[in-house]
């Protein structure tokens, strides 16, 4: 039966005119593109959220953790004061507080790693990675070191470590690579204590390992956060 009283008569076209919204405008052909909307971080506030009870957030991770930190509702501090949340370690968590001071607004070491990391993603785009392994991936091609050792592994369909080549490695260089084992397979090479060491870890080499935990924790989300540059190693 159709929705039309007037249907297969001279009147439906006109049955069919009334039945539309005043105002309404047929849409022709081709593709229709919603603007994109940009938000501010008042817009983004954990509060107007549905996931908001009781004063705190239901989830274990925010659904809109991208757009909040690209509209500033979100800080590297903020993200910081959660790893320090989870690090029991007194020396590791004062680095860590020391780190978001002397922040620069950079994630990555230098445009190289930018590219190689956000390259090498799309190897294991068909098995596609944990946070724990895009963490690992950060790890593997944050210096020119790491990178020519694990050229190798990055070109394979699952990460593995025993194709790292150790051989000769700097003392730097095996911090990175026992921090991405500890990462992706949830071992001990790698503790909160040996973080919190100065003597036993540089600083350049220390921030690229919490901005690895970083992703560990929240995903790749976080590279929204970078406002440009990059630092030395």
């Amino acid at each position: 039966m159709t929705s039309l009283f007037m249907g297969n008569t001279p009147y439906a076209a006109a049955e069919q005119l009334m039945m539309q919204p005043p105002g309404y405008v047929p849409r022709g052909g081709g593709m229709w593109r919603a603007p994109k909307l940009t938000f501010t971080a008042g817009d983004l506030d954990c509060k107007l959220c549905s996931h908001w009870e009781k004063r705190r957030c239901t989830l274990d991770r925010c659904v809109c953790l991208e757009e909040r930190m690209q509209a500033g509702a979100v800080s590297y501090d903020q993200l910081l004061d959660e790893l320090i949340g989870r690090c029991a370690n007194p020396g590791c968590r004062r680095r860590i507080r020391e780190l978001a001071e002397a922040w620069d607004g950079a994630l990555f070491t230098s445009q190289a790693h930018r590219i190689t990391f956000s390259d090498n993603k799309s190897i294991y785009r068909r098995k596609k990675l944990t946070d724990k392994e895009l963490a690992a991936l950060f790890l593997l091609t944050s210096t020119p070191e790491m990178r020519e050792r694990s050229w190798w592994v990055r070109q394979k369909s699952v990460i593995d470590f025993s194709d790292v080549n150790l051989n000769g490695i700097s003392m730097e260089g095996y911090t990175l690579y026992q921090a991405a084992k500890t990462i992706a397979l949830g071992g001990k090479w790698l503790t909160y204590a040996d973080l919190g060491n100065p003597f036993l870890i540089d600083e350049a080499t220390f921030r690229i390992i919490v901005h690895a935990l970083l992703i560990s924790l929240f995903g790749t989300s976080v590279t929204a956060l970078e406002e440009g540059g990059y630092y030395a190693h």
